[in-house]
């Protein structure tokens, strides 16, 4: 939506929710993996971006995770946040959540 575009460090944070269809990679019982596409229903999902300054980032996360609480909360669903351990981060996150 922004590319090439210079963006006003005063207009951020910008926020954004991308809904696509879900991939994952499944191991079969030889221990292989390979990509699988999920054809059900509950295989799409919403993720939400923020374009932000790096002093911002911190509280931009948080943001994020208490939106994501909220909406669970909101539709009475019984949830947890897990914060995955530095094992399972990808190469540029310096935290991750699950809920």
């Amino acid at each position: 939506m922004h590319r090439d575009e210079i963006l006003d460090e005063g207009d951020l944070p910008l926020r954004f929710t991308a809904y696509s269809p879900c991939f994952r990679r499944e191991a079969d019982q030889r221990g292989r993996t390979h990509a699988a596409r999920c054809e059900h229903t509950s295989s799409t999902k919403s993720a939400p971006s923020r374009i932000a300054t790096p002093e911002q980032s911190s509280a931009v996360h948080d943001d994020i995770l208490h939106r994501a609480e909220s909406i669970i909360a909101d539709l009475g669903l019984a949830y947890r946040v897990l914060d995955l351990c530095s094992g399972d981060l990808g190469f540029r996150a310096p935290a991750t959540f699950d809920i």
